[in-house]
């Protein structure tokens, strides 16, 4: 009796006369499925007996014909990578006890059972359902939860984890008390954790950024730059502090003086109603009425539209600087991210990146850089890390800078 060369491998394991159970299993389990869901269960059966034959270490199930299964058969044993694309699965069967690598995306699970202790890699995308995710493995080493937004997320993380990653589309506290030494980068995405959290974690990457300018923040310190680049401190910060704490000099200067009523000053109680710490702010009050330059109460009115949009912000911005380094002899913390590669328009005050506030701000420290106030009390940071003032100031760029008068320099 002649065979065909092409016989399936569940009709080869049958006429060798040792049929595979697990084969058997697997024809039985897409029998027995809803008729709906035949031509995707069919679909999984010959991937999975591809899987089997060849001995492979990776299955995906992530065609759009696999749609509409709702449930797996048994994952075989060989298979060390396992990827999972499918919209109406609700639920994992048991995974094998040498996988390595888990992927799954777009499917309606609650939850997931059993997790191999040998898996290195989970990444869990846009499971909208998923609530409990318990026992993480013991070896695993990186772990992506994205958009899993009803999900419990844990409190315990294992000490080989190394990379870390959670994001979701509505903001999450996120109660962990701490972080395992063995992290060396961290991805939070409108996710929040207690500052404290990141102590003794110096070398440690939050989305790229070193979490250092955070660490070294105190009460008390202004963070300046760009406003994408303080963010990457603020976020952080605003676990510990509220909206009354001086954490950037908006803050401050919004407390004391309001650009829809430009000609006066806030009084003691409205700066005590948007201020913890009033003191501070009903001295920085007084330091603008009484400078003859950042006074913004008392500008020309020929000028006065302008003055009110863009040119007292900057002066009271600059007035933050030299009220924070040489009067209070304060620290500020100075994110040059992104304006550090504009210099050269900095210096020349080219249109746009050279006009910004942020621009003003490093011309006017620059103009300042060899008083020993700004030596001691201005700390710049690329990227969560610090450099040095002499890194910044050195730039050849800044020889294109041909300041005034301090008077009429923005």
């Amino acid at each position: 009796m002649k065979i065909h060369k092409d016989i399936s491998f569940l009709g080869r394991a049958i006429l060798g006369g040792g049929p595979d159970k697990e084969a058997l299993v697997l024809k039985k389990w897409v029998r027995s499925g809803p008729q709906h869901e035949r031509a995707g269960r069919e679909i999984i059966e010959k991937k999975i007996m591809e899987v089997k034959e060849n001995n492979s270490t990776v299955l995906e199930l992530n065609d759009g014909e696999l749609s509409s299964v709702s449930s797996l058969p048994h994952i075989p044993d060989c298979v060390r990578r396992l990827y999972i694309e499918m919209p109406a699965l609700m639920e994992l069967p048991k995974l094998p006890d040498n996988l390595e690598k888990l992927e799954v995306a777009n499917a309606p699970l609650h939850g997931i059972s059993s997790l191999p202790q040998k898996l290195s890699i989970i990444k869990l995308e846009y499971l909208s359902n998923l609530n409990q995710l318990n026992n993480l493995p013991s070896e695993l080493k990186v772990l992506t939860l994205n958009q899993c937004n009803s999900l419990n997320l844990p409190m315990d993380l294992p000490h080989s984890i190394e990379e870390l990653s959670v994001v979701s589309d509505i903001e999450i506290k996120w109660g962990i008390e701490s972080l395992p030494q063995s992290l060396n980068k961290l991805n939070l995405g409108n996710v929040y954790i207690e500052l404290h959290v990141l102590k003794g974690h110096d070398n440690l990457k939050r989305n790229g950024f070193d979490v250092k300018a955070t660490l070294d923040f105190n009460i008390g310190d202004v963070v300046y730059g760009l406003a994408h680049s303080r963010k990457m401190i603020t976020r952080e910060l605003a676990t510990l502090y509220d909206k009354k704490e001086i954490v950037i000099q908006n803050t401050l200067t919004n407390s004391v003086w309001d650009r829809r009523s430009p000609e006066e000053f806030s009084n003691d109680e409205t700066i005590a109603q948007r201020l913890r710490d009033v003191e501070r702010g009903i001295a920085f009050r007084d330091f603008l009425a009484r400078h003859p330059k950042y006074n913004v109460t008392t500008q020309s009115s020929e000028h006065r539209a302008y003055s009110t949009d863009t040119k007292r912000w900057i002066k009271t911005s600059k007035a933050g600087l030299e009220f924070q380094t040489m009067v209070r002899k304060n620290k500020v913390i100075f994110c040059v991210d992104e304006i550090i590669d504009s210099i050269s328009d900095i210096a020349k005050k080219t249109y746009p990146n050279g006009r910004s506030i942020t621009a003003s701000e490093l011309r006017w420290l620059y103009r300042h850089r060899e008083e020993p106030d700004i030596k001691s009390n201005v700390s710049f940071y690329l990227r969560g890390q610090p450099v040095s003032q002499e890194y910044v100031f050195s730039l050849n760029e800044w020889k294109e800078y041909l300041p005034k008068s301090d008077s009429n320099t923005n």
